[in-house]
């Protein structure tokens, strides 16, 4: 497995049991709160459309900032919430890079913000033996989500059964 992957396992799991994040669906807007940051909306005749459509952080005076699109669904702005996040616990702003967007990040950085985000929203020992439709009503995240979830849910199991804590299959909806 690329050592990518394996970083992202290793400080996802530190992030939930750190947090006490036990119980699922999650509130991301909660966690955001208890760490700090802030998000701010914009809608898209605002000029953060021309950074990104569904939304970016910053890092500005030590403090972390998530810029989203109002206008997206409820379930777009879980995920773009859950991606950025990722960005901030996965230290991808330790290059000095003050502002995480997709336009001027590496690919490599996405892919692992969007794996964060994958299992944070839908951990693999509770998705491992639901179908998609269950995975999307259970754990509130959209049909598109859950597909992407659903293809990789016994990887991530398989990956993580051997690294967590026994706590982390005790976590439920």
């Amino acid at each position: 497995m690329e050592i990518w992957k394996n970083k992202v396992y290793k400080f996802y799991t530190n992030f939930v049991f750190k947090n006490g994040l036990l119980k699922y669906p999650l509130d991301i807007l909660e966690i955001c709160k208890k760490m700090n940051i802030n998000i701010i909306e914009y809608d898209d005749s605002s000029k953060c459309c021309y950074i990104s459509k569904d939304g970016f952080s910053k890092f500005k005076n030590d403090k972390y900032y998530i810029f989203l699109n109002k206008n997206n669904s409820n379930n777009r702005k879980k995920f773009t919430i859950s991606h950025e996040l990722g960005h901030i616990i996965l230290n991808h702003f330790k290059d000095n890079e003050p502002l995480i967007a997709h336009c001027n990040i590496d690919e490599q950085k996405e892919w692992e913000a969007n794996m964060f985000a994958r299992l944070l929203l839908a951990p693999p020992h509770i998705t491992y033996k639901l179908d998609k439709k269950e995975i999307s009503k259970k754990l509130k995240i959209s049909k598109q989500m859950s597909d992407i979830v659903f293809e990789y849910r016994k990887m991530d199991y398989n990956n993580l059964i051997d690294k967590v804590p026994k706590a982390y299959f005790k976590i439920n909806i």
